[in-house]
Protein backbone atom coordinates (compact mmCIF):
# COMPACT_ATOMS: atom_id res chain seq x y z
CA UNK A 1 0.00 0.00 0.00
CA UNK A 2 1.37 3.43 -0.94
CA UNK A 3 0.81 5.45 2.20
CA UNK A 4 2.14 8.62 0.62
CA UNK A 5 -0.87 8.64 -1.67
CA UNK A 6 -3.46 8.09 1.16
CA UNK A 7 -5.13 11.47 1.72
CA UNK A 8 -6.97 10.39 4.89
CA UNK A 9 -3.77 9.26 6.63
CA UNK A 10 -2.08 12.51 5.63
CA UNK A 11 -4.89 14.58 7.15
CA UNK A 12 -4.92 12.54 10.39
CA UNK A 13 -1.15 12.97 10.65
CA UNK A 14 -1.59 16.69 10.19
CA UNK A 15 -4.25 16.90 12.95
CA UNK A 16 -2.14 14.89 15.44
CA UNK A 17 1.30 16.36 14.81
CA UNK A 18 0.65 19.61 13.02
CA UNK A 19 2.86 18.59 10.09
CA UNK A 20 1.78 19.50 6.57
CA UNK A 21 0.27 16.70 4.48
CA UNK A 22 2.89 14.73 2.56
CA UNK A 23 2.50 15.13 -1.16
CA UNK A 24 3.12 12.17 -3.37
CA UNK A 25 6.56 12.17 -4.98
CA UNK A 26 6.83 12.90 -8.65
CA UNK A 27 7.23 9.68 -10.57
CA UNK A 28 9.03 9.52 -13.88
CA UNK A 29 6.98 8.45 -16.86
CA UNK A 30 8.74 5.92 -19.07
CA UNK A 31 7.82 4.37 -22.37
CA UNK A 32 8.99 0.78 -22.12
CA UNK A 33 9.82 -1.42 -25.10
CA UNK A 34 10.72 -5.09 -24.83
CA UNK A 35 12.89 -7.21 -27.12
CA UNK A 36 13.36 -10.99 -26.83
CA UNK A 37 16.79 -11.00 -28.50
CA UNK A 38 19.66 -8.76 -29.43
CA UNK A 39 18.61 -8.64 -33.08
CA UNK A 40 15.10 -7.58 -32.12
CA UNK A 41 16.48 -4.86 -29.85
CA UNK A 42 18.76 -3.56 -32.61
CA UNK A 43 15.80 -3.42 -35.00
CA UNK A 44 13.73 -1.42 -32.52
CA UNK A 45 16.52 1.13 -32.04
CA UNK A 46 17.01 1.39 -35.83
CA UNK A 47 13.28 1.86 -36.43
CA UNK A 48 13.05 4.60 -33.79
CA UNK A 49 16.02 6.47 -35.25
CA UNK A 50 14.38 6.34 -38.67
CA UNK A 51 11.45 8.22 -37.09
CA UNK A 52 13.86 10.72 -35.46
CA UNK A 53 13.16 9.30 -32.01
CA UNK A 54 15.72 8.01 -29.52
CA UNK A 55 16.03 5.39 -26.83
CA UNK A 56 17.72 6.95 -23.85
CA UNK A 57 18.52 3.75 -21.95
CA UNK A 58 18.76 0.01 -22.65
CA UNK A 59 18.82 -2.80 -20.08
CA UNK A 60 20.67 -5.65 -21.80
CA UNK A 61 20.87 -9.20 -20.48
CA UNK A 62 24.35 -10.63 -20.85
CA UNK A 63 22.94 -14.02 -21.88
CA UNK A 64 20.54 -14.08 -24.82
CA UNK A 65 19.88 -16.55 -27.63
CA UNK A 66 22.01 -16.07 -30.74
CA UNK A 67 23.73 -12.77 -30.04
CA UNK A 68 25.00 -12.22 -26.49
CA UNK A 69 24.69 -8.97 -24.57
CA UNK A 70 28.18 -7.63 -25.30
CA UNK A 71 27.82 -8.00 -29.06
CA UNK A 72 24.35 -6.47 -28.81
CA UNK A 73 25.80 -3.43 -27.03
CA UNK A 74 28.59 -3.10 -29.60
CA UNK A 75 26.05 -3.01 -32.41
CA UNK A 76 23.68 -0.69 -30.54
CA UNK A 77 26.49 1.84 -30.12
CA UNK A 78 27.30 1.60 -33.81
CA UNK A 79 23.72 2.70 -34.52
CA UNK A 80 23.33 5.22 -31.68
CA UNK A 81 26.55 6.10 -29.79
CA UNK A 82 24.61 8.17 -27.21
CA UNK A 83 22.34 5.40 -25.89
CA UNK A 84 23.17 4.40 -22.29
CA UNK A 85 23.33 0.75 -21.30
CA UNK A 86 22.93 -1.30 -18.13
CA UNK A 87 24.25 -4.88 -18.36
CA UNK A 88 22.15 -7.34 -16.37
CA UNK A 89 24.04 -10.48 -15.37
CA UNK A 90 24.20 -13.12 -12.70
CA UNK A 91 27.27 -14.86 -14.08
CA UNK A 92 30.95 -14.08 -14.56
CA UNK A 93 30.61 -14.41 -18.32
CA UNK A 94 33.14 -11.68 -18.98
CA UNK A 95 35.98 -10.35 -16.89
CA UNK A 96 36.43 -6.62 -16.37
CA UNK A 97 39.38 -6.72 -18.78
CA UNK A 98 37.28 -8.41 -21.48
CA UNK A 99 34.47 -5.88 -21.15
CA UNK A 100 36.93 -2.98 -21.24
CA UNK A 101 38.71 -4.40 -24.27
CA UNK A 102 35.48 -4.83 -26.22
CA UNK A 103 33.44 -1.86 -25.01
CA UNK A 104 36.16 0.57 -23.92
CA UNK A 105 36.16 3.02 -21.03
CA UNK A 106 32.86 4.87 -21.10
CA UNK A 107 30.42 6.62 -18.79
CA UNK A 108 27.48 5.18 -20.75
CA UNK A 109 27.76 1.68 -19.26
CA UNK A 110 26.81 0.26 -15.84
CA UNK A 111 26.65 -3.27 -14.44
CA UNK A 112 23.60 -4.62 -12.56
CA UNK A 113 23.99 -7.95 -10.79
CA UNK A 114 21.10 -10.42 -10.48
CA UNK A 115 19.04 -10.80 -8.42
CA UNK A 116 18.17 -7.12 -8.17
CA UNK A 117 15.35 -5.17 -6.59
CA UNK A 118 12.89 -3.12 -8.62
CA UNK A 119 14.01 0.02 -6.81
CA UNK A 120 17.51 -0.45 -8.24
CA UNK A 121 16.11 -0.55 -11.75
CA UNK A 122 13.88 2.47 -11.10
CA UNK A 123 16.72 4.56 -9.67
CA UNK A 124 19.02 3.66 -12.54
CA UNK A 125 16.32 4.54 -15.06
CA UNK A 126 15.62 7.90 -13.40
CA UNK A 127 19.27 8.84 -13.05
CA UNK A 128 20.51 7.73 -16.47
CA UNK A 129 17.59 9.14 -18.46
CA UNK A 130 18.08 12.48 -16.70
CA UNK A 131 21.81 12.29 -17.47
CA UNK A 132 21.01 11.58 -21.14
CA UNK A 133 18.64 14.56 -21.22
CA UNK A 134 21.15 16.95 -19.63
CA UNK A 135 23.94 15.81 -21.98
CA UNK A 136 21.70 16.32 -25.01
CA UNK A 137 20.60 19.72 -23.72
CA UNK A 138 24.22 20.76 -23.24
CA UNK A 139 25.14 19.57 -26.75
CA UNK A 140 22.25 21.50 -28.27
CA UNK A 141 23.20 24.59 -26.30
CA UNK A 142 26.82 24.34 -27.43
CA UNK A 143 25.67 23.97 -31.03
CA UNK A 144 23.45 27.03 -30.60
CA UNK A 145 26.35 29.05 -29.16
CA UNK A 146 28.65 28.04 -32.02
CA UNK A 147 26.00 29.06 -34.56
CA UNK A 148 25.45 32.37 -32.78
CA UNK A 149 29.19 33.10 -32.69
CA UNK A 150 29.49 32.24 -36.39
CA UNK A 151 26.57 34.51 -37.31
CA UNK A 152 27.85 37.43 -35.26
CA UNK A 153 31.39 36.93 -36.49
CA UNK A 154 30.19 37.01 -40.08
CA UNK A 155 28.23 40.18 -39.38
CA UNK A 156 31.27 41.80 -37.74
CA UNK A 157 33.46 40.89 -40.69
CA UNK A 158 30.90 42.35 -43.08
CA UNK A 159 30.79 45.60 -41.12
CA UNK A 160 34.58 45.85 -40.86
CA UNK A 161 35.08 44.99 -44.51
CA UNK A 162 32.38 47.27 -45.92
CA UNK A 163 34.93 50.02 -46.69
CA UNK A 164 37.89 47.71 -47.21
CA UNK A 165 40.39 48.14 -50.02
CA UNK A 166 41.62 44.89 -51.66
CA UNK A 167 45.08 43.86 -50.56
CA UNK A 168 47.94 43.84 -53.08
CA UNK A 169 48.47 40.77 -55.25
CA UNK A 170 51.58 39.81 -53.29
CA UNK A 171 49.43 39.00 -50.24
CA UNK A 172 48.79 35.37 -49.43
CA UNK A 173 45.45 34.43 -51.15
CA UNK A 174 43.83 33.18 -47.94
CA UNK A 175 44.09 36.68 -46.42
CA UNK A 176 41.95 38.32 -49.10
CA UNK A 177 38.84 36.83 -47.57
CA UNK A 178 39.68 38.07 -44.06
CA UNK A 179 38.95 41.46 -42.54
CA UNK A 180 41.65 44.13 -42.74
CA UNK A 181 44.12 44.08 -39.82
CA UNK A 182 43.60 46.84 -37.27
CA UNK A 183 46.70 48.81 -36.22
CA UNK A 184 46.69 51.14 -33.23
CA UNK A 185 49.22 53.98 -33.48
CA UNK A 186 50.08 55.78 -30.22
CA UNK A 187 51.85 58.92 -31.42
CA UNK A 188 51.56 62.61 -30.50
CA UNK A 189 53.69 63.90 -33.38
CA UNK A 190 51.09 64.92 -35.94
CA UNK A 191 53.47 64.89 -38.91
CA UNK A 192 54.84 61.43 -38.14
CA UNK A 193 51.36 60.15 -37.37
CA UNK A 194 50.13 61.29 -40.80
CA UNK A 195 53.08 59.60 -42.57
CA UNK A 196 52.50 56.28 -40.79
CA UNK A 197 48.77 56.39 -41.53
CA UNK A 198 49.55 56.90 -45.24
CA UNK A 199 52.07 54.05 -45.06
CA UNK A 200 49.36 51.58 -44.00
CA UNK A 201 46.43 53.19 -45.81
CA UNK A 202 46.09 50.25 -48.19
CA UNK A 203 44.96 47.00 -46.63
CA UNK A 204 44.93 48.14 -42.99
CA UNK A 205 42.71 50.07 -40.62
CA UNK A 206 44.80 52.52 -38.58
CA UNK A 207 43.46 54.03 -35.35
CA UNK A 208 45.45 56.89 -33.80
CA UNK A 209 45.77 57.71 -30.09
CA UNK A 210 47.52 60.99 -29.12
CA UNK A 211 48.93 59.78 -25.79
CA UNK A 212 49.73 56.65 -23.79
CA UNK A 213 46.74 56.84 -21.47
CA UNK A 214 44.14 57.04 -24.23
CA UNK A 215 46.13 54.50 -26.25
CA UNK A 216 45.84 51.90 -23.52
CA UNK A 217 42.09 52.52 -23.15
CA UNK A 218 41.54 52.31 -26.93
CA UNK A 219 43.61 49.11 -27.09
CA UNK A 220 41.34 47.45 -24.49
CA UNK A 221 38.26 48.66 -26.31
CA UNK A 222 39.02 47.68 -29.92
CA UNK A 223 41.67 44.95 -29.29
CA UNK A 224 43.77 45.73 -32.40
CA UNK A 225 45.94 43.24 -34.28
CA UNK A 226 49.12 45.25 -33.67
CA UNK A 227 50.23 48.37 -31.77
CA UNK A 228 52.90 50.91 -32.72
CA UNK A 229 53.82 53.18 -29.81
CA UNK A 230 56.29 56.05 -29.53
CA UNK A 231 58.33 55.93 -26.32
CA UNK A 232 57.91 59.71 -26.05
CA UNK A 233 54.15 59.82 -25.45
CA UNK A 234 52.43 62.21 -23.00
CA UNK A 235 50.83 61.04 -19.72
CA UNK A 236 52.28 57.52 -19.90
CA UNK A 237 55.48 56.79 -21.85
CA UNK A 238 55.60 54.04 -24.44
CA UNK A 239 57.52 51.56 -22.28
CA UNK A 240 54.98 51.88 -19.43
CA UNK A 241 52.12 51.49 -21.93
CA UNK A 242 53.75 48.36 -23.35
CA UNK A 243 54.18 46.90 -19.86
CA UNK A 244 50.48 47.50 -19.06
CA UNK A 245 49.38 46.06 -22.40
CA UNK A 246 51.40 42.88 -21.91
CA UNK A 247 50.04 42.24 -18.42
CA UNK A 248 46.40 42.98 -19.18
CA UNK A 249 44.17 39.95 -19.88
CA UNK A 250 42.49 41.62 -22.85
CA UNK A 251 45.60 42.96 -24.63
CA UNK A 252 48.44 40.65 -23.58
CA UNK A 253 48.50 38.82 -26.93
CA UNK A 254 48.86 41.95 -29.12
CA UNK A 255 52.29 42.50 -30.78
CA UNK A 256 53.83 45.86 -29.82
CA UNK A 257 56.47 47.80 -31.75
CA UNK A 258 58.13 50.62 -29.81
CA UNK A 259 59.64 53.65 -31.57
CA UNK A 260 62.56 55.44 -29.87
CA UNK A 261 63.15 58.59 -31.90
CA UNK A 262 65.24 60.52 -29.41
CA UNK A 263 68.82 61.44 -30.12
CA UNK A 264 71.60 59.45 -28.43
CA UNK A 265 69.34 57.20 -26.36
CA UNK A 266 69.05 53.46 -26.10
CA UNK A 267 66.06 52.01 -24.30
CA UNK A 268 66.09 48.70 -26.14
CA UNK A 269 66.75 46.63 -23.01
CA UNK A 270 63.95 48.37 -21.11
CA UNK A 271 61.62 47.90 -24.09
CA UNK A 272 62.29 44.17 -24.30
CA UNK A 273 61.85 43.74 -20.55
CA UNK A 274 58.47 45.49 -20.88
CA UNK A 275 57.47 42.86 -23.45
CA UNK A 276 57.92 44.74 -26.73
CA UNK A 277 58.00 42.50 -29.81
CA UNK A 278 60.19 44.93 -31.78
CA UNK A 279 62.14 48.15 -31.23
CA UNK A 280 63.10 50.77 -33.84
CA UNK A 281 65.40 53.73 -33.24
CA UNK A 282 66.15 57.08 -34.84
CA UNK A 283 66.37 57.73 -37.75
CA UNK A 284 63.11 55.93 -38.50
CA UNK A 285 62.92 54.18 -41.86
CA UNK A 286 59.24 53.87 -42.79
CA UNK A 287 59.84 50.97 -45.18
CA UNK A 288 61.60 49.08 -42.36
CA UNK A 289 58.68 49.83 -40.06
CA UNK A 290 56.21 48.50 -42.62
CA UNK A 291 58.26 45.34 -43.14
CA UNK A 292 58.43 44.71 -39.38
CA UNK A 293 54.65 45.21 -39.06
CA UNK A 294 53.84 42.88 -41.95
CA UNK A 295 56.25 40.26 -40.63
CA UNK A 296 54.63 40.27 -37.17
CA UNK A 297 51.10 40.09 -38.60
CA UNK A 298 52.07 37.28 -40.97
CA UNK A 299 53.87 35.41 -38.17
CA UNK A 300 50.72 35.48 -36.04
CA UNK A 301 48.59 34.39 -38.99
CA UNK A 302 50.87 31.43 -39.72
CA UNK A 303 50.89 30.43 -36.03
CA UNK A 304 47.09 30.21 -36.08
CA UNK A 305 47.11 28.34 -39.40
CA UNK A 306 49.49 25.70 -38.01
CA UNK A 307 47.18 24.82 -35.14
CA UNK A 308 45.83 21.27 -35.61
CA UNK A 309 42.08 20.93 -35.95
CA UNK A 310 39.80 18.27 -34.56
CA UNK A 311 41.85 17.50 -31.44
CA UNK A 312 41.65 19.04 -27.98
CA UNK A 313 44.26 21.69 -27.23
CA UNK A 314 45.60 22.83 -23.90
CA UNK A 315 45.57 26.59 -23.17
CA UNK A 316 49.37 26.72 -22.97
CA UNK A 317 49.67 25.22 -26.45
CA UNK A 318 47.67 28.15 -27.84
CA UNK A 319 48.88 31.02 -25.68
CA UNK A 320 52.02 33.02 -26.32
CA UNK A 321 52.46 34.02 -22.67
CA UNK A 322 51.23 33.20 -19.18
CA UNK A 323 48.61 35.95 -19.21
CA UNK A 324 46.99 34.53 -22.36
CA UNK A 325 47.14 31.02 -20.89
CA UNK A 326 45.35 32.17 -17.73
CA UNK A 327 42.67 33.90 -19.80
CA UNK A 328 42.09 30.81 -21.94
CA UNK A 329 42.01 28.53 -18.91
CA UNK A 330 39.51 30.80 -17.19
CA UNK A 331 37.30 30.96 -20.30
CA UNK A 332 37.32 27.17 -20.71
CA UNK A 333 36.45 26.64 -17.05
CA UNK A 334 33.49 29.05 -17.29
CA UNK A 335 32.18 27.28 -20.41
CA UNK A 336 32.51 23.83 -18.83
CA UNK A 337 30.72 24.96 -15.65
CA UNK A 338 27.79 26.32 -17.65
CA UNK A 339 27.35 23.66 -20.34
CA UNK A 340 24.09 22.47 -18.79
CA UNK A 341 22.68 26.02 -18.55
CA UNK A 342 20.42 26.47 -21.57
CA UNK A 343 20.36 30.25 -21.07
CA UNK A 344 24.15 30.60 -21.11
CA UNK A 345 25.26 32.44 -24.26
CA UNK A 346 28.14 34.52 -25.60
CA UNK A 347 27.06 37.62 -23.68
CA UNK A 348 26.96 35.62 -20.44
CA UNK A 349 30.40 34.16 -21.17
CA UNK A 350 31.85 37.63 -21.77
CA UNK A 351 30.32 38.84 -18.50
CA UNK A 352 31.77 35.90 -16.57
CA UNK A 353 35.31 36.58 -17.82
CA UNK A 354 34.89 40.34 -17.25
CA UNK A 355 35.23 41.57 -20.84
CA UNK A 356 32.83 42.89 -23.46
CA UNK A 357 31.51 40.64 -26.22
CA UNK A 358 33.67 42.49 -28.74
CA UNK A 359 36.78 42.12 -26.60
CA UNK A 360 36.09 38.41 -26.10
CA UNK A 361 35.69 37.77 -29.81
CA UNK A 362 38.82 39.64 -30.84
CA UNK A 363 40.89 38.19 -28.00
CA UNK A 364 39.96 34.58 -28.82
CA UNK A 365 40.25 35.21 -32.56
CA UNK A 366 43.76 36.62 -32.15
CA UNK A 367 45.01 33.85 -29.86
CA UNK A 368 43.65 30.87 -31.78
Amino acid sequence: MDESANAELDMDDHKLYGTPPITAEHKNDFILEHAHSGLEGIKKVTDELAQHRFFQLAFVDIRMPGMDGVETIERLWQIDPKIQVVICTAYADYSQEDLTRRLGYTDKLLLLKKPFDSIEVTQLARTLTEKWYLARQAALKLEQMELLVAQRTQRLLELQGSNATPLPDVTVPEQREERMPVILLIENNQELSTEICKLFAQGHNVVVAPNGSSGFDIAREIVPDLIIADILTPHIDGIAVCRRLKTDLVTSHIPVILLDLRESTDYQAAALVAGADDYLTNPLNLLTLKARVLNLLESRRQSRARLPSGIPLQPRSLALNQTDARFLQRTIEVIERNLSDFEFDVDALACKVAVSRRQLYRKLKSIG
